[in-house]
């Protein structure tokens, strides 16, 4: 996974193409620090051709979050090779270059937004959109453009994620986060007997053929006491935690 490599070439394209924001500053791309910093990232693609850029997409993650951004593409030698793969830090906007080819055929790119929050939860569905960028003739007449501004709330009510604002060249997207809490397992917004008693499942499953019947949201809040393993001890705890609650004490994870 690349976490930030940054391109030479890549960010002289972007330059020509009239992006002036962007500049070198070490091992990133910045624009002197702002909250609008602009990062160009390194196609994970060994033959990646900077002379047949004809597209640029920009997806914005804001300060409190991060977001997996991944491009893929789909081709006539074969489907699904990677072409981008980033986890991108907060308070920046990420540019891609993006090759044209001579048709639509020729290759079908498919961009994946997954947000991440800082308490580590990721967002319950991606967003992915499909997109194509042809330019038939030898000396590109046109230029694809997409950005993608990405907000959050923490008002999950099944839906991942809404598109707000769409001009075809910008787009707004607002996903949403489930209010995860310690303890929690099974993510009903209560802590009660049944939450240990799926720590247990968790426990006797990865003791007996190592296999996780939790995802990785679950097993976040599994882990009451932050010792990274999941066990019976972390049953014991959130037995004790709805122990203390239901008599009107008042429970701690301490």
């Amino acid at each position: 996974m690349n976490t930030g490599k940054i391109s030479a070439a890549l960010i002289a394209g972007m330059i020509i193409c009239g992006c002036t924001d962007i500049y070198n500053v070490g091992s990133t791309v910045s624009a002197a620090g702002e909250s609008d910093a602009k990062i160009g990232v390194m196609p994970e693609l060994p033959d990646f051709n900077l002379n047949d850029v004809n597209g640029t997409v920009t997806v914005y993650i804001p300060p409190e979050i991060d977001a997996q951004l991944t491009i893929t593409f789909d081709s006539p030698e074969g489907e699904d090779f990677l072409y981008y793969d980033i986890l991108a830090n907060g308070g920046a906007a990420y540019a891609f270059g993006i090759e044209g080819t001579l048709s639509d055929t020729d290759r079908i790119y498919t961009l994946s937004i997954l947000p991440v929050s800082n308490e580590g939860y990721a967002a319950a569905e991606a967003y992915t959109e499909e997109f194509t960028v042809a330019d038939p003739d030898t000396v590109p007449d046109s230029y694809f453009v997409r950005n993608f501004d990405v907000k959050f709330d923490y008002e999950y009510d099944g839906t991942s994620w809404e598109l707000t604002k769409d001009d075809g060249e910008n787009k707004e997207l607002l996903f949403s986060f489930r209010r995860y809490a310690m303890g929690d397992v099974d993510l009903d917004g209560k802590i009660a007997a049944s939450d240990a008693a799926l720590v247990l499942s968790e426990y006797a499953a990865l003791a007996a053929n190592g296999e996780s019947v939790l995802d990785k949201n679950q097993k976040l809040v599994a882990d009451v006491d932050s010792d990274e393993k999941i066990t019976a001890f972390d049953a014991a705890k959130i037995l004790e935690y709805y122990a203390d609650a239901s008599s009107g004490k008042t429970p701690s994870w301490e």
